[in-house]
């Protein structure tokens, strides 16, 4: 019994330091690709790329949650869009030029007509057809995938010691 009492000790000892690990390990490669998703976003006034950040890692009900996000909001007089975030808008695009350069793995509902919109920086009307994809958040995710993959191996070889 002495045995199998130390061996639950033991196996509870491995599983706290391994949470701990693969914790530290995840924020790290988050801290890695919040620099990539800046580092590929676009930069016209610095709001929107100052909005992405990085929140605290937590560990709840076992699992490890890590979060980067931007609050940063459409915004402008039309209620329909005011409170939907920009990010989703620049990742995918917009419209038929969103369409047409957006390769990803979701699949967003483009427009298909242009539209008008007032620029407030502009002080005028705009005729547009949509804006590009960006694909920063995509890109930053995918860089750094492998690189989380070898940071579980590594947390679960450093629990072992």
């Amino acid at each position: 019994m002495k045995n199998i009492a130390q061996l639950s000790i033991d196996i509870k000892k491995f599983g706290n330091k391994l949470e701990e690990n693969l914790a530290n390990k995840q924020k790290d490669i988050a801290k890695q690709t919040l620099e990539d998703i800046k580092a590929g976003a676009p930069v016209r006034t610095g709001r929107y790329v100052n909005s992405i950040i990085l929140e605290d890692t937590v560990i709840e009900k076992n699992r490890i949650y890590t979060v980067i996000s931007s609050d940063l909001k459409v915004g402008g007089n039309d209620p329909k869009w005011a409170d939907f975030r920009l990010a989703v808008f620049i990742e995918h695009g917009t419209g038929p030029i969103g369409q047409s350069t957006y390769n990803g793995r979701h699949f967003p509902v483009f427009r298909q007509t242009p539209w008008w919109y007032f620029d407030n920086n502009l002080g005028c009307f705009i005729f547009t057809e949509g804006m590009k994809a960006t694909m920063h958040w995509q890109k930053g995710l995918d860089k750094n995938t492998p690189n989380y993959l070898n940071a579980i191996n590594e947390a679960i070889k450093e629990a072992k010691r």
